[in-house]
């Protein structure tokens, strides 16, 4: 449910969204600020948004005694983030799968920490950033790392606080030119 007196709202498409109007009026009437959503006179509609960005919802109200009130809300439909790990790259600077990152859609995303080990255990890459890329090396420094499989732990909490965690294997390739 979304109350308009809410500071910043966030939804992901194609999930129900509630609105709460404030008691007291007589007529209530609710513009969704999508083309695509047919106005509502209800107290608490409930509707669908189908695409992504941002909506400006228009509450407008009057009262017994003919008092009339507008309240307009912006909320962001964001889609969940999804990330995908390549299975392996090659750094060896031909331009193609050089560098190793995750790819997807991170608009959801509040913090991130992406660790990289090798098989023996010890870190050879860490971020904070997700538009970091690792290049092989240890430390993204000059030492350049053996080939084999490296385990990658990615640490993500969304705009809602929740945490998930990521375990995958990249293996890292190099071909001759």
């Amino acid at each position: 449910w979304i109350n308009l007196h809410a500071n910043q709202t966030f939804v992901c498409p194609n999930t129900e969204v509630g609105f709460n109007a404030p008691s007291g009026y007589n007529n209530y009437e609710w513009n969704f600020g999508d083309p695509n959503i047919n106005s509502s006179f209800e107290f608490s509609p409930k509707v669908h948004y189908q695409d992504t960005g941002d909506f400006n919802v228009t509450l407008s109200v009057v009262s017994s005694d003919g008092c009339a009130d507008t309240t307009t809300k912006t909320i962001r439909i964001w889609p969940d983030f999804n990330l995908l790990f390549p299975t392996a790259f090659s750094p060896n600077t031909d331009g193609i799968n050089d560098d190793f990152n995750p790819v997807g859609h991170f608009h959801s995303i509040k913090d991130f920490k992406m660790t990289i080990y090798n098989s023996d255990g010890l870190i050879v890459f860490e971020t904070n950033d997700i538009y970091s890329v690792w290049n092989g090396k240890a430390m993204n420094n000059s030492e350049e790392l053996p080939i084999g499989n490296y385990e990658v732990i990615v640490r993500v909490r969304d705009l809602y606080n929740k945490q998930f965690n990521f375990t995958r294997k990249v293996a890292l390739i190099r071909w001759e030119l």
